[in-house]
């Protein structure tokens, strides 16, 4: 199959001006043990009745002409998402194709939206046609049969429109659950006034980063590297650049080692940061305190994914061109590492009657000029290779970042995102008792070694407890 026309340009791309809305991480953690652990059950409950049984058996070309004939019809599909990019999307999609109705529900934040999904796939009643999916998140719906697999429609074909990266992100056991919209290349953004101010060496290792760390604290003791108050949305993908992969699945059977080399890499490092209280813990992330610490220079740095661009734009529109953008560091010096931080895909549910009308608009979201230009003005980053290798965009100097190409930057750690992690089929559950297990490593009272010991343990009797095979390394 061909890309569709409405497949992007490079220069219709770059006529949208960037607008100062953040793009936060994969997700923020609203639900607790308890509740997590309902959503699995329900979701594993699911019978495999709801998995397609409308498989393609005409080829990539001919079921792309389907697509695009269901697309003149009259039909209403119901979308559920969250990105604040989502509304003008959906306006354009709506403009190209008046015939289509979307109706998008806004749920907020994606573990609501998880919530209310599972709820409706239990009843069997109220699933929309679309849904957003972070990538932690997909897999768990894959395996409950509730989303479609659009290798049966040809959508193999569009391997070479997306990064590396984000193509694998959607590929769960070797079925395509979603089209890519977005993903988040690690990178360290950093306050230039502060480190010209205390002298600090932008870092290339995570040795320089802990000695930074150290100098700043000591001149003095109410600034701080970083802030973490322990939030999985940043420890998962630290792992995952340290070479970790602790969480390795196929299907319900798997093992989780919270302790090997890569993780172990990662927690020597940011437990000294942790020991020596170089990290500010007190102030969650995207919190009112939180914003003041930037505003006030308590905070020299933080490690966002490439939507890190746009959420400082939007939270801290005052410090336009004190913030900057450098690799994310490494272990060895001289090696390029890097990993993920966020991302999502459009997916298409298994239940909806309006599946080829769904695909549809699942592709003109991550393909089509218009989708593409709504998503880059409010801080979006972009999953196509088009768009990454283009020279508008990778030579796009930012304001607001004192005129650097800092996407030049980014797109380097999306090519060098390294290969092989996996999320757990229970990725909602584990982060959401993260703080239980984990959080006295950030409150000093026990080391970080061995606060994921505990939450390995959890983990592990979760998954055994509700009908996996977890078997964790010894």
């Amino acid at each position: 199959m061909t890309a569709p026309a409405h497949i992007q340009s490079e220069r219709e791309i770059m006529r949208a001006t960037r607008k100062t809305v953040g793009r936060r991480p994969r997700r923020t953690l609203l639900v607790v043990g308890v509740a997590a652990g309902a959503l699995l059950l329900a979701g594993l409950s699911i019978s495999g009745a709801t998995a397609s049984t409308d498989r393609a058996k005409t080829s990539p070309s001919n079921e792309q002409s389907r697509i695009q004939a269901a697309l003149q019809k009259p039909t209403t599909l119901t979308f559920w998402g969250w990105a604040p990019q989502t509304a003008p999307v959906v306006a354009a999609f709506e403009k190209a194709y008046p015939m289509v109705k979307v109706n998008y529900i806004d749920m907020q934040t994606n573990y609501n939206e998880y919530a209310k999904l599972q709820t409706a796939l239990k009843a069997n009643s109220g699933i929309p046609d679309v849904v957003q999916f972070d990538y932690h998140a997909l897999p768990q719906f894959v395996l409950s049969k509730a989303v479609l697999n659009l290798k049966n429609y040809g959508f193999a074909s569009f391997s070479k429109t997306f990064t590396k990266i984000a193509w694998s992100q959607i590929n769960v056991h070797g079925g395509l659950y979603g089209v890519p919209q977005d993903t988040g290349p690690l990178a360290l953004f950093y306050n230039q006034t502060i480190f010209n101010k205390y002298g600090l060496a932008v870092p290339k290792t995570w040795s320089q980063y802990v000695a930074d760390a150290v100098k700043l604290h000591q001149a003095d003791p109410t600034e701080y590297i970083t802030a973490d108050s322990g939030d999985p949305t940043v420890e998962e993908p630290l792992i995952w650049q340290a070479g970790g992969r602790p969480f390795q699945f196929k299907g319900t059977v798997g093992t989780v080692n919270l302790a090997d080399a890569g993780t172990s890499k990662w927690a020597s490092m940011y437990g000294q940061l942790l020991q020596k209280h170089l990290v500010l813990t007190t102030t969650p992330l995207y919190s009112p305190n939180w914003v003041t610490a930037l505003q006030n220079g308590t905070i020299a740095s933080m490690i966002f994914g490439g939507w890190g661009v746009g959420t400082l734009e939007y939270f801290v529109p005052n410090m336009a061109g004190q913030w900057r953008v450098a690799p994310i560091p490494q272990y060895t010096a001289g090696a390029d590492a890097s990993a993920q931080m966020g991302g999502s895909s459009t997916s298409v549910m298994a239940a909806s009657q309006n599946k080829l009308a769904a695909i549809g608009f699942a592709e003109f979201f991550s393909t089509n000029p218009a989708a593409l230009a709504a998503w880059a003005q409010n801080g979006g980053f972009p999953s196509q290779r088009s768009v990454i290798n283009s020279s508008a965009w990778l030579n796009e100097p930012i304001a607001e970042f004192g005129g650097q190409q800092a996407n030049q930057i980014l797109a380097n750690s999306e090519k060098h995102s390294l290969n092989g992690w996996q999320y757990l089929p229970f990725d909602v559950y584990a982060d959401s008792v993260f703080s239980d297990a984990v959080g006295p490593a950030f409150a000093g009272t026990i080391s970080l070694k061995q606060g994921l010991l505990a939450w390995q343990k959890l983990i592990v009797s979760f998954g055994n407890s509700e009908g996996f095979t977890v078997n964790k390394h010894k």
